[in-house]
C-alpha cells in the first residue's frame, strides 16, 4: 500500500500526538475523525487505509507510544500478580487492608424510581462508558455484534427482577439499527433486544436509543460519516429496512464523536434519571460507613 510523503505524515503523526496529549488514550477510528475535521485527511476508504498504516509504523517506529492507543478487543488474559515470599504478600495485604473502605458502596439507586444499565455497540470505546458510569453504579454492557443469549442472561441474573432503563448507544447504520431496536422486521412485533429480554421472561425493563440520534449528526457534534463498503451493504439483510427508516446510506460511527461531547452525552443522559436531593441522601450515607469501616481496619494488622 503507498505510503504518504513524508513531510505529510510527518504533520499527521505531530496532530496525532497533540490529540493523545489533550485527550489522553483514544482508538485509530477517533483520532483518524478527528484529523479528517482538522482537514489533514479526507474522509475516504483509500485515505483511512493509508492513514491506518502510516499509524501503525508510528508505533512500531516510537514516534507514538502504542499504550496510547486504545483497543478492548485484545488483551493478555491469566496475567497473575507474583511475590517473592510469603513476608512481601503479607506486607501488600497490610499496605491494602487499611483501604478498604473505599470499596464498600451502598446502592444508589435503591431509592430511585428505576436502576439504568448502558449497553453500548463499540468495545473500543467502553473505557469512556465505564469511566463515566462507575461513579452512578450503572453497569456497562458491551454489546458488539449483538449481545450473545449467555450475556442477556448475566444482564438478567445481575438485575435481580428490578425495575430497568437501557440505554442504548450504537453506530448509525443498520448493524447498530438492529442492536438499538430500531429496525423490526414485518414478522416482529417489537425491537429485537427487547424480543430477545422477553425470551427469558424478563419484562422488568424499557430501552431507549441515546446513541447516535438523528439530531446528533449534525451541530453542535458536526459528525462525519463512515465511508461505508458497498459490497457489505448489498450483503446486510438490514439496509433496505435502513433505508426505509432514514431514507439513505449515511452511516455515522461513535467513535466520530469527540471524546468530552461523548462524556458529556453519556452524562447528561444518566443524571436526567436521578433525583438528586434522594441520590445525595444516600451518597452521604455511603461516605459515613465508609468512615465506620476505615476505623474498624485502622488498627488490624496482618502478622
Amino acid at each position: 500500500m503507498a505510503k504518504w510523503k513524508k513531510s505529510k505524515k510527518q504533520r499527521m503523526i505531530a496532530e496525532a500526538q497533540n490529540l493523545l496529549s489533550q485527550y489522553g488514550k483514544m482508538t485509530i477510528r477517533q483520532i483518524y475523525y478527528k484529523l479528517v475535521v482538522k482537514g489533514l485527511l479526507r474522509n475516504t476508504r483509500s485515505q483511512y487505509n493509508t492513514y491506518d498504516v502510516n499509524m501503525r509504523d508510528a508505533r512500531r517506529d516510537g514516534e507514538i507510544d502504542p499504550r496510547d492507543i486504545l483497543d478492548t478487543t485484545h488483551f493478555i488474559a491469566n496475567k497473575i500478580d507474583t511475590y517473592s515470599s510469603p513476608k512481601s504478600y503479607l506486607s501488600t495485604l497490610n499496605t491494602h487492608v487499611h483501604s478498604l473502605g473505599q470499596y464498600y458502596h451502598l446502592d444508589l439507586w435503591r431509592n430511585q424510581s428505576q436502576y439504568l444499565a448502558i449497553f453500548v455497540e463499540k468495545d473500543a470505546l467502553a473505557r469512556i462508558f465505564e469511566e463515566v458510569a462507575r461513579p452512578y453504579q450503572v453497569p456497562v454492557i458491551i454489546a458488539r455484534g449483538n449481545s450473545s443469549d449467555s450475556q442477556l442472561v448475566d444482564f438478567i441474573d445481575y438485575a435481580q427482577n428490578r425495575y430497568y432503563k437501557i440505554q442504548v448507544y450504537s453506530d448509525l447504520d443498520p448493524q447498530g439499527d438492529v442492536i438499538a431496536g430500531d429496525i423490526i422486521a414485518k414478522d416482529e412485533t417489537e425491537p429485537q433486544l427487547d424480543r430477545r429480554l422477553h425470551a427469558y421472561k424478563y419484562y422488568n425493563f424499557t430501552t431507549e436509543r441515546e446513541g447516535i440520534l438523528s439530531h446528533q449528526i449534525g451541530k453542535p457534534y458536526n459528525l462525519q460519516k463512515n465511508i461505508p463498503d458497498a459490497k457489505k451493504i448489498l450483503k446486510d439483510t438490514n439496509a433496505p429496512q435502513f433505508f426505509k427508516l432514514h431514507g439513505n446510506y449515511d452511516f455515522y460511527e461513535l467513535d466520530a464523536f469527540d471524546t468530552n461531547d461523548l462524556k458529556l452525552i453519556i452524562k447528561t443522559n444518566i443524571e436526567k434519571h436521578i433525583v438528586f436531593p434522594i441520590w445525595n441522601k444516600d451518597l452521604a450515607l455511603e461516605t459515613k460507613n465508609r468512615k465506620k469501616i476505615d476505623k474498624i481496619l485502622k488498627n488490624v494488622s496482618i502478622p
